[in-house]
């Protein structure tokens, strides 16, 4: 992972932390049909699964969630 991915990572789960979400990484070394290797988004209270349930976003993807998430707070 490039160190421009890790630092965009870490702001990603520190916005998420905030609205008491976290941000979990596929552990799989080979991708498959149930775990695409990337990331979705757990709630920290009642965890369960805000975001894909097959790891199958990527940063960019978590940073359009989180920013959308955002506008609908400030409605």
């Amino acid at each position: 992972m490039l160190s421009n991915d890790a630092a965009r990572e870490s702001r990603l789960r520190h916005h998420l932390r905030k609205q008491n979400l976290l941000l979990r990484k596929s552990r799989v070394r080979n991708a498959h049909y149930n775990n695409e290797g990337g990331y979705m988004i757990v709630d920290g209270y009642r965890n369960y699964v805000v975001v894909v349930s097959r790891f199958e976003c990527d940063l960019d993807d978590i940073e359009e969630f989180l920013n959308d998430w955002m506008q609908s707070l400030s409605e």
